[in-house]
Order: C-alpha cells, then structure tokens, then sequence
C-alpha cells in the first residue's frame, strides 16, 4: 500500500527514529523511499586563527546544505540493502510547507517523521512543524515517538467515512510489524433531561 514513503530528516538522532519504520514499509512493499532534509542557518559562529567569526545567514544555509547533502548521500549508500530504493533530496524554505509540497509532487502514499527535531530548536518550535504537517499532509502521516517497535495500534473512528480512511493504512501498518489492532468508536452519552432526573 505504501509504495513512495517520504522522510524529513534533519541529521539528528531523534529525526533518525522515523527511518527503521519507514525503511520497514518500504521493503515490505517493494517501494521507494524518499529522504528530505531542509537546510537551515545551524552554524552562527566558526574558528579561524584570530578567534571565532560571525556567519552571515546565507554562508551558515550554504554550510548546512552542503553538511545534510554529505549526510543523505552516506545514509542512502548504507541502507542500499534495505530492499527499498532510496532517493534523497534538499528542499528549500519553511519545514513544513516544504514537507506537504514534496509529498503532493511526488505523490507520496505515507510520510514517515520524528514528533521534533527538524530546524535544532525548542521543543515547542520543533512540535509545530510536526503539527503543521500532520493538518496539511494530502496522504496519512505516521509520527514516531520513540525508538521502540510498533506492536499495538489504536484505530478511532466516529462512524463517518473521513475516519474510515485511516483503516486501510492502519491495518497495512499492522500486517507489516505484525502488530495487534484495536478500533475504538466513542459514542457520546445523550443528555439527561432535567425532568428525568
């Protein structure tokens, strides 16, 4: 079902979590895997022989891309074996808005990415990109916590058939990882009336 599995990568370790799974899909589908990173100004300050030296935005962008281009290339050589063709790419611009447009060009099935760690900041900031994705993304989104295998998954539906688009995916997720699936439909209660009572 997940034939083009889109992953945002940022170099970091935490983003890394997001690349077993997807990994795992891919070669249980025969797919392709495509790897992003966003460069950002990362770098604000260098050594030279007087001292350390102010970047300007562009010259610390122009570092990163050139560091995360190095960082895809090693990671799509490593896993060749993984069973699923690896692409890489850089993208340009804001986090999220470059992850959804990505996805729709490349009529990405399932995008693959960390809860943060995509532009090096706080939390909260890294959170929202996540967020931001998980609202505009045109195919389902698998957001991966910890490093920890998938074996339990939590479908919820309200009856309408907007949810039941998640039971595909969900029950595709769950043959891969061989994982226990449990639907949940909470009904809300009636009001009492207050004559009743």
């Amino acid at each position: 079902m997940f034939q083009k599995i889109l992953v945002p990568l940022d170099g970091s370790k935490l983003a890394e979590r997001a690349l077993e799974p997807a990994l795992r899909l891919a070669a249980a589908a025969s797919g392709e895997l495509l790897l992003l990173s966003i460069p950002f100004a990362k770098h604000l300050f260098v050594e030279n022989p007087a001292g350390y030296k102010v970047l300007s935005p562009e010259t610390s962008i122009a570092m990163t891309r050139d560091e995360l281009s190095a960082y895809l290339h090693k990671l799509t050589e490593t896993r060749a074996t993984s069973g699923a063709v690896l692409h890489s790419r850089l993208g340009q611009g804001d986090e999220a808005s470059v992850i959804v447009d990505t996805a729709v060009a490349e009529q990405i099935d399932l995008i693959v990415m960390s809860t943060h760690g995509f532009t090096g900041f706080s939390r909260w900031v890294l959170g929202s990109v996540t967020e931001k994705v998980l609202r505009s993304a045109p195919c389902p989104v698998l957001v991966i916590r910890n490093s920890a295998p998938i074996s339990h998954l939590l479908i919820t539906l309200d009856g309408s058939p907007l949810s039941e688009r998640a039971l595909a995916p969900g029950f595709a997720l769950a043959r891969c990882y061989d994982a226990a699936v449990t639907l949940l439909r909470v009904q809300q209660a009636e009001p009492i009336s207050p004559s009743l009572v």
